[in-house]
């Protein structure tokens, strides 16, 4: 996602995932392409926002570069990236990255690119990576139950009712919560989802 001229312009790999991030967003220009070849002149953005995109490319450092050539001298990148190789477990699998960064890793990358860091935040600590990797875990129990009739009909009858719903919209709600707490004050070592800005140099 980046901006050209005061225009927002939107970017994927998949149509469908264009097509619903046009319902969602409405106005703007949707692109289907590839970060690896991106089909604008150089030098045409003064922003680019790139958010967990990188730990799915091959060829990342190549995205990087194409990224780096279509932004403007003095131009910002905002830069999400699942953070720490340790930390690499079945819930990267289930998402399909095929990597994970360390912080300095990912500057070096970003200076070589010509683009300098001048600020780095926490984004998700490890309560997220703890959690995610329970679900993607767990996944192959909740099918089991969900292929036992008598279970199905009871969780879709329960689902149905209201005040199901508002229960799970309540610890959807806490659990956000601790998230974002969690976020803030673990060490940022130990963040499992980093915020980087960099501005290209002229």
């Amino acid at each position: 996602m980046a901006e050209a001229s005061d225009r927002m312009i939107y970017s994927e790999l998949s149509f469908q995932a264009i097509r619903t991030l046009k319902r969602s967003q409405g106005r703007g220009c949707f692109v289907v392409t590839d970060a690896t070849h991106l089909p604008f002149r150089g030098a045409s953005f003064s922003q680019v926002i790139a958010s967990e995109v990188l730990e799915h490319i091959p060829w990342d450092r190549l995205a990087l570069r194409e990224i780096a050539s279509v932004m403007k001298p003095g131009g910002s990148l905002i830069l999400t990236f699942p953070h720490r190789r340790s930390y690499f477990a079945v819930d990267d699998r289930f998402a399909n990255h095929l990597r994970r960064y360390e912080l300095d890793e990912m500057k070096a990358n970003l200076d070589e690119m010509g683009l300098k860091t001048v600020e780095i935040q926490k984004v998700l600590g490890p309560l997220e990576k703890i959690t995610m990797m329970a679900v993607i875990t767990l996944i192959p129990l909740f099918e089991h139950f969900r292929k036992e009739e008598r279970y199905c009909t009871r969780w879709e009858g329960a689902m149905s009712s209201g005040f199901a719903v508002t229960i799970f919209r309540a610890m959807n709600r806490l659990f956000a919560a601790l998230v974002w707490l969690d976020a803030r004050l673990a060490p940022r070592c130990l963040s499992s989802v980093l915020l980087i800005r960099a501005v290209k140099q002229g």
